[in-house]
Parts: C-alpha cells; structure tokens; sequence
C-alpha cells in the first residue's frame, strides 16, 4: 500500500506547510516522511497514516484524535484551492456537481494512491453511499473530506452517516440539500 508524492505534497506542504514546526517535521521523519528533502515517488501507508494522526494533534491539540482527523479531512479539501492543479479540479468538479462528483470518487483516490476503492451509489437526489474497501482507521478523517467536498460542490447543510463495516470497510452516507 503506497501513498504518491503529489498527494504527500499536495497535503502536507501545499495545505500544511505553514503549520510545519521543526519538531513536528522532525516526529514525521522518525515515521519516514522527510519534508525537508524533495519527496519520493511513493510513501508506504503506515508512515502516512502516523504522519496525519501527527498533523491532526499538531493542528487541533484541544481535541480528541476523532475530532482532529474530521477538521483535517475538511482542510485538506479547503487546501486544494492552494495550487493551480487542485483549482482547476474544483473547476471540474463545480461544473459536474455534487452528486455525479462523489460517483467519480474513486478515481480522485486513485490518484493519490495505489489501495483505495471506493464503490458509490446514488440513493437520492441528494444522498449518495460511498463504500471504502478501507479508511486507514481514520474513518472520522474521511468524513471530515466528504463534509467539505460538499460544501465546496454546493450542497447546504451536508451530513454524514458513518457505519463501520466487515474488516477495514466502511460506509458513509452523505447528505445535503441544493
């Protein structure tokens, strides 16, 4: 299971970056994520997952780790507006809309890595299911992505329904209204 550098990138330093503190860079390198060298083409899985629990206590250090992980998954999507590439992907993602966006989900984390999957389903005109074959454990950060994903795509007022399931699977719901 290996993350891709343009996401480590993407996520730690174009989003993060001015949040990195020498000694939460130097708790990262310990974990095998060294920013302060150009980044590798990939990053096992374990390192990544312990360098964003890392970030999300470094970021909300007044709040338990479920919490801190959902307020990084929703500034990780706010962060995309912070380079060309991730702009102009708002860009496409605003002209599909919400709905026919979360239905190309997967290919968003394919991009980022070589393990994710992501099955989703229209349930109505303004819920869609989205079962991940795994959430690292971060089930919170994930919803944490999809609240915001919402709201950058327009929908009002969006919610999820969270629901582990067998192994590493989990579902979401995602709801809004237009």
């Amino acid at each position: 299971r290996l993350e891709f550098g343009p996401a480590v990138h993407g996520l730690f330093i174009d989003t993060f970056g001015a949040a990195l503190t020498p000694e939460l860079k130097a708790a990262m390198r310990a974990h095998g994520l060294d920013l302060d060298r150009p980044l590798r083409p990939s990053y096992p899985s374990a390192s990544y997952v312990a360098c964003v629990r890392l970030m999300a206590r470094a970021l909300s250090p007044e709040l338990p780790e479920p919490d801190a992980l959902r307020v990084m998954g929703g500034r990780a999507v706010e962060g995309l507006g912070s380079n060309f590439l991730g702009r102009s992907l708002l860009s496409v993602l605003r002209a599909l809309g919400l709905r026919r966006s979360l239905l190309h989900a997967e290919r968003a984390f394919r991009n980022s890595n070589n393990y994710t999957r992501v099955e989703a389903q229209v349930l109505n005109p303004t819920a869609v299911e989205l079962t991940f074959n795994t959430v690292q454990g971060m089930p919170t950060y994930v919803e944490g992505v999809l609240l915001a994903v919402a709201q950058v795509l327009g929908g009002r007022e969006p919610r999820v329904e969270s629901n582990p399931l067998d192994g590493e699977r989990h579902r979401f719901v995602l709801h809004w209204k237009e």
